[in-house]
């Protein structure tokens, strides 16, 4: 489990990525213009709240799209300070 002290407004972009990339079930993680998104089609829900909550992050929303094969693809937005990041799996 990633350790930050929640004082600490940054962290290096390398060391939240490798911290992403350990939540059970994330497959990749991309830079967007608006933040981290994570491209997790198997993910531990739980374990990915419990990892934000270390790291200083707290849930904003969740956003759900229907897709055409019946699965729903969730996307979990995070927040901390200046960042925004989130994780998007897919559910039935």
């Amino acid at each position: 489990m990633a350790q930050l002290d929640k004082n600490e407004s940054r962290m290096p972009r390398a060391d939240l990525v490798a911290a992403f990339a350990a939540i059970p079930g994330v497959a990749r993680t991309q830079e967007h213009g608006d933040g981290l998104w994570m491209a997790a089609p198997e993910l531990d829900v739980e374990a990915m709240a419990r990892e934000m909550k270390v790291l200083g992050y707290r849930l904003i929303t969740v956003t759900g799209r229907a897709r055409a094969d019946g699965e729903t693809t969730l996307i979990y937005h995070y927040h901390r300070v200046a960042a925004t990041h989130r994780f998007g799996c897919s559910r039935r």
